[in-house]
């Protein structure tokens, strides 16, 4: 013996097509992810983002009815972020998850040199809000020409816009998300 436990386990063995089954829904943190794919199987998307938006809280640790911060969001393991990911990706055929919501994210702040800007572009974008004054885009997009939509006027539908759901805390969380799905090397 090399001196190890038995119990003990190499990491490369994690990587077996076993053990990444295994850890395609039951990750380390213990949440069990069967009833967001059973959920997202049957396009309940509404009960789906609840469920989505409930397991991230409880990922972070933070009271219920409380907005999450940034640094609540730093705290979300890769595993359960990469696995609520793959599966709202899987079941919207590409148009819903963390990483989609990434990439929009940096192409409007890539285009935008104000980070409200940036904010307005991308909620016109997924379809979190729309241009009060369309005349208003043409000259100069302002935030205050943009009117964010309550979390009961979000759609939950599979044709909703692109990078749509899921909605988790609306604009507060999209910049904290990008940047823990940079983090754990989203796809």
């Amino acid at each position: 013996m090399d001196g190890a436990a038995s119990g003990d386990r190499p990491v490369a063995d994690l990587r077996s097509p076993r053990a990444k089954q295994a850890l395609a829904l039951f990750p380390p943190s213990g949440i069990v992810y069967e009833t967001l794919q059973t959920l997202l199987q049957q396009g309940r998307w509404f009960d789906a983002n609840c469920w989505t938006k409930e397991a991230i809280a409880q990922l972070c640790q933070a009271p219920k009815h409380r907005r999450l911060n940034p640094k609540d969001i730093a705290e979300v393991p890769c595993a359960d972020l990469w696995i609520a990911d793959r599966l709202w990706r899987t079941y919207s055929q590409g148009r819903f998850g963390f990483g989609v919501q990434r990439q929009i994210w940096r192409q409007c702040a890539e285009q935008r040199w104000d980070r409200g800007m940036a904010w307005v572009l991308f909620g016109e974008r997924v379809g979190w809000g729309y241009v009060l004054n369309p005349l208003s885009k043409l000259v100069a997009m302002e935030e205050e020409a943009f009117r964010w939509k309550r979390e009961t006027e979000i759609v939950f539908r599979a044709n909703a816009p692109v990078g749509h759901l899921p909605y988790i805390d609306g604009i507060f969380t999209v910049e904290a998300l990008a940047a823990r799905s940079d983090a754990c090397a989203l796809p």
